[in-house]
């Protein structure tokens, strides 16, 4: 069941495919004060394993599946030869997971293909690391509704807290000017000067926070979950969280 106070510690995790561009926070909880601890990018494998294991939950910028109908054709056409009958070449369905249609519909933004654009690449190293965590035993939930980590996407959770802007990735004045509007939106959240600075200049960084305070949202049960009739495509596709209220729930 979700908690209804901030988790201990949540981690959020910008995914690139190699460590260079992968960004990871931290934000610990103590005495119902919210801090920074940890916030830098070049992440390589065995240190995003070891964050995300030391985790209350973990939100993960990446697709944790692909489409069951992509699957499906791909498969058929792999071992015999065939494509299902009646599945049109065209089906948005081979592109977009059921979690993409929904974000595309309810936030109007869209979400990449990860069957046919380059963020495929991410959920590879994504799949590689949930399956270690799983060796480890933890337990991994795609739908993120429990278990260790949950998809996320920052864009959509701007949109959501009314935070959106076309271009922050790129133009370094956007980011700066809706870093500053989320830091003061949160202004229970504990953070040092250095690392104000980061977020406000590397779009990682800033994405890496938004994660983590998605995965707190996550945890305390305060996003969009798969309604029954969505969950079992949820367990395989993966599932974007995105928040329910329109800013940053604080620590409670």
């Amino acid at each position: 069941m979700p908690k209804t106070t901030w988790p201990p510690v949540t981690v959020g995790i910008d995914l690139a495919a190699g460590p260079e561009n992968t960004a990871f926070c931290c934000l610990e909880r103590n005495k119902g004060v919210v801090r920074v601890s940890v916030l830098r990018c070049n992440w390589d494998d065995d240190d995003l394993i070891a964050g995300i294991g030391g985790s209350s939950k973990a939100g993960i910028d990446s697709p944790l599946g692909w489409p069951v109908d992509f699957v499906t054709a791909v498969s058929a056409w792999n071992a015999h030869g065939t494509w299902p009958p009646g599945l049109d070449p065209r089906d948005p369905a081979l592109q977009l997971r059921r979690t993409d249609r929904l974000v595309k519909d309810e936030r109007a933004i869209r979400p990449l293909s990860v069957s046919t654009d380059k963020i495929g690449v991410v959920a590879f190293r994504a799949a590689h690391l949930l399956a270690r965590l799983a060796e480890e035993g933890h337990e991994i939930d795609r739908a993120g509704c429990s278990g260790l980590v949950a998809e996320v996407y920052p864009a959509a959770a701007l949109k959501a807290w009314g935070l959106w802007r076309q271009g922050y990735k790129t133009d370094r004045g956007v980011l700066r000017d809706i870093a500053r509007r989320l830091l003061g939106t949160c202004g229970w959240l504990e953070v040092h000067e250095a690392e104000r600075g980061a977020i406000e200049t590397s779009h990682d960084v800033f994405d890496a926070l938004v994660c983590a305070l998605l995965a707190a949202q996550v945890a305390m049960g305060e996003t969009r979950r798969p309604e029954p009739a969505e969950r079992a495509d949820a367990e395989v596709e993966g599932w974007i969280h995105v928040p329910s209220r329109d800013q940053p729930v604080p620590p409670r």
